[in-house]
């Protein structure tokens, strides 16, 4: 019973450690592939330098083809469906200017592509000028 109890343990062990290296292995596999990085586009606050959730962006290639796509919660821009690495952007988001026919040229792109919108600036007129005194 215990010769049992010991082969059992043992076939347990060996199998568990054999699962550990071949997770090892997978893990070292998907780190290769998730270090590639592809570069792309990102929207931020000219001041603050966050990023611009849910900015819209229209982008126009050099066959002069048109494109809708929006950033994320994060200001990331997904740009697949674009199929080009040079175009012309048109940005704009709530609360901020928009910002046009932005040239972008993500060729040898060493890191992301970077649009800053400026915040538009909000007035509320006085008193006196609303003629309320």
């Amino acid at each position: 019973m215990k010769a049992n109890f010991l082969t059992l343990a043992i076939a347990a062990i060996l199998v568990v450690t054999n699962l550990s290296a071949k997770s090892n292995k997978v893990s070292k596999k998907l780190d290769a592939t998730c270090s590639i990085k592809t570069y792309g586009l990102r929207v931020v606050d000219a001041q603050t330098k966050e990023t611009v959730p849910f900015a819209n962006v229209i982008v126009k290639t050099a066959n002069n083809k048109l494109t809708f796509v929006k950033a994320d919660i994060n200001g990331y821009v997904n740009l697949s469906t674009v199929n080009s690495v040079s175009f012309t952007a048109n940005v704009s988001s709530f609360g901020f200017d928009n910002t046009n026919n932005v040239v972008i040229n993500l060729s040898g792109a060493s890191k992301d592509v970077v649009i800053s919108l400026a915040p538009t600036s909000l007035s509320v007129p006085s008193y006196d000028e609303m003629g309320l005194k």
